[in-house]
């Protein structure tokens, strides 16, 4: 088994040194451009998710405060506000 991986590398060695400069440029334009394409695509991914994560979180923090200014709205100023109400104390 060993003597065969030896082999295999050989002939891969071989193929690459028999490679001309022109070869080796297109395999390098080839490899940098599908690294570029998948990191673009990740950034892209990423871009998306924190665009969305915000826009939950806002969705939220509107909601929150609706129902807040909801609450706020019920006219209970009226029950606080009003002096003559007695609160029992021990």
């Amino acid at each position: 088994a060993r003597l065969c991986c030896q082999t295999l590398q050989i002939g891969t060695v071989k193929k690459i040194a028999g490679m001309n400069r022109t070869e080796w440029v297109e395999n390098a334009d080839r490899l940098v451009a599908g690294f570029l394409e998948m990191f673009e695509e990740g950034c892209h991914k990423m871009g998306t998710a924190i665009r969305d994560r915000i826009q939950e979180q806002l969705k939220a923090q509107q909601l929150r405060s609706l129902l807040y200014d909801e609450w706020d709205d019920d006219g209970d100023e009226e029950f606080y506000d009003d002096e003559s109400v007695e609160f029992y104390s021990d």
